[in-house]
Parts: C-alpha cells; sequence; structure tokens
C-alpha cells in the first residue's frame, strides 16, 4: 500500500482543464481523447471523467484527476459533503529513502500550488484520505499539522504560502 494526497476542488471541471492547470507541460500532448504520448490515459467512468498518468520515475507519484458528480472529503466529525467536484490524486510509494521522499512532496505540493493559483475553487488537501493538511474556503487557505506534516520537510511552507 502507497501513500495517497488527494486535492478535492469544489465544482465540477473536465480532467482535461485540471490536468492542463496542474502540469501545464503535460497540455500539449492531450488530445481531445484525453491520452498522450507521455503516458496520459483516460478512461469513461459512469458519472466521472478520468485521467491518470504515471510519474514515479520523474516526479515520484502517479498522477489522478476525476471528476465526478457526488463526493464526500472527511474533515472531521463535519465532513464536507461536495456535489459536483474534482480531485487530483497523488500516489506515491511508501518505502522510499527520505531524499526522494522529500522531492517528491515538493514536487507534489508546487503541482497544488499551481492548481490552487489558477483557479478560485474551495478545496482541501488530505492524506490518506483522513489527515487533512489544508484547505482553502471563500479564498482563505488554511494549513493544518504544521508540526508534524509541514515542518517535517524543510522546506514545504515555501512552496504554498499560508
Amino acid at each position: 500500500m502507497g501513500i495517497e494526497y488527494r486535492l478535492s476542488l469544489a465544482g465540477r471541471r473536465s480532467s482535461a482543464a485540471v490536468a492542463a492547470r496542474a502540469m501545464p507541460e503535460l497540455a500539449p500532448g492531450l488530445s481531445s481523447a484525453g491520452s498522450s504520448s507521455a503516458g496520459l490515459s483516460s478512461a469513461g467512468l459512469v458519472g466521472a471523467d478520468l485521467l491518470s498518468v504515471d510519474l514515479y520515475r520523474s516526479h515520484g507519484f502517479c498522477l489522478t484527476i476525476v471528476s465526478r458528480d457526488r463526493g464526500l472529503v472527511d474533515l472531521g466529525p463535519d465532513g464536507w459533503e461536495l456535489g459536483a467536484h474534482t480531485t487530483v490524486s497523488f500516489d506515491m510509494e511508501k518505502n522510499v529513502e527520505f531524499d526522494r521522499s522529500a522531492q517528491s512532496l515538493r514536487t507534489m505540493l508546487t503541482v497544488v500550488g499551481r492548481v490552487l493559483e489558477t483557479g478560485a475553487e474551495d478545496a482541501a488537501l488530505v492524506l490518506n484520505g483522513d489527515v487533512v493538511l489544508l484547505t482553502r474556503v471563500a479564498g482563505t487557505l488554511v494549513k493544518y499539522r504544521r508540526a508534524d506534516w509541514w515542518d517535517h520537510y524543510s522546506g514545504l511552507h515555501a512552496v504554498i504560502r499560508g
């Protein structure tokens, strides 16, 4: 089992549009069918729009973007029930050396930062489905778990300010 970071964005956007925001270097290779020579693939799900690209070697994660009609983000006792929404998932290997892991996290946060900077959606970044690391609601960004996550790896605070 690996480690998953999931950025949930309120509102439905096409996975290709979010991919262009997240990884603009892949955007020129996207076709209307959602595939690219960079390994990006698309698949239809009932009520969903999916793109996925294996970036383990270059970035340290597999990137998956899914647009759905309904969902729930675990934000503690209240939760965040989403109607239409888009998720950007980063699947990382669990057993990697510290330096590679830290670089993969910085790269992942750079992608998250791009998505946040290029849109105004409410958003939440959650680790493994239950650890909230960041939320943005009505334009206000809040980081959680500062001492045990953000401070654990040098330089993460600088990647996304807040």
